[in-house]
């Protein structure tokens, strides 16, 4: 009886070493398949003209090559960034082929004007933004800003206290959290075009409680200070006679209070302190302005 012929063992190793390595390919292939951006390749201008450099971007980190094709049968460009110069008029399409995938063609068009094609300019004209408003205002009391150009659809005020958007409305209204001097920005149209707009904003006023409206005794007014005996007082700090809380009853704690010396905005504290360090007095003149409760809430020094 004739032996039973079966499959040659190496012919089975082969065989099970091809099936091995063509899944490994396929797997590979699945993993690192070329994958595309939906971003963009820019140039640096649509329209150039005869023998003028025109440069080519494309910056997206998931392309590992690239390949240019201008239009125009020149030799390709192989760099992410890459400049071309169109020697004839004419319409090109150009394409960027990257991972040298056609699934990643990146395609525009171009047109390239004779060398002595006119330059037509148009400029585009903004509307400025204006801003109407109050220039000083109160801790926790609202205050109204309006937007006068008339020329805005959208609106996005800014008023340096949250960092972001506080309001898309024309004529907005804020109530501001901290004392200090405050820089309100309005942009209109989501352009370039900015306004600025200052505020000086005070502590929060004292309101009278059922307490002390009741109380004949109680007093809501600041004591009474004049110019001069302000201007003695911080010739005490400069001598280390006071410290800065003996002013605390004439400012209401607004220590933080913006005030202008020799015409520069500076804060009251940190005034107080060069002067307590320094000893350095030479004041000549000083002006105060006070709120309807007596308290100085503006002060302009002249050295």
């Amino acid at each position: 009886m004739a032996k039973r012929k079966g499959i040659d063992k190496g012919v089975f190793i082969v065989l099970l070493l091809l099936i091995l390595i063509g899944a490994i390919i396929l797997v590979l292939r699945m993993l690192l398949g070329n994958k595309c951006s939906d971003a963009e390749f820019t140039l640096s201008n649509k329209s150039p003209k005869v023998k003028e450099l025109v440069t080519f971007k494309y910056e997206d980190p998931s392309a590992k090559s690239w390949e240019w094709d201008y239009g125009d049968s020149s030799v390709s460009g192989t760099h992410s960034i890459e400049s071309h110069i169109y020697m004839k008029p004419g319409n090109y399409t150009v394409r960027l082929r990257t991972n040298n995938s056609s699934d990643c063609d990146k395609v525009t068009f171009i047109e390239v004007m004779p060398e002595d094609a006119e330059e037509v300019k148009v400029e585009k004209i903004l509307p400025k933004p204006q801003i109407e408003g109050a220039k000083m205002a109160y801790v926790g009391v609202p205050v109204s800003f309006k937007e006068v150009s008339g020329k805005a659809t959208s609106w996005e005020w800014f008023f340096s206290e949250t960092g972001r958007i506080d309001s898309k409305v024309q004529n907005p209204s804020y109530t501001f959290r901290e004392p200090g001097l405050k820089k309100v920005t309005l942009i209109i149209n989501g352009d370039s075009e900015i306004a600025q707009y200052e505020i000086k904003v005070n502590p929060k006023p004292i309101t009278p409680s059922v307490d002390k409206v009741n109380n004949e005794s109680a007093s809501l007014r600041a004591p009474q200070i004049n110019e001069a005996q302000f201007k003695s007082m911080l010739q005490k700090i400069a001598d280390r006679e006071i410290t800065s809380q003996d002013f605390d009853k004439y400012i209401n704690g607004y220590f933080s209070m913006p005030i202008k010396i020799n015409g520069k905005i500076a804060e009251f504290d940190s005034y107080l302190k060069r002067l307590g360090i320094t000893g350095e007095f030479s004041i000549k003149s000083i002006k105060l302005r006070k709120d309807k409760y007596g308290f100085v809430n503006d002060i302009e020094i002249t050295e």
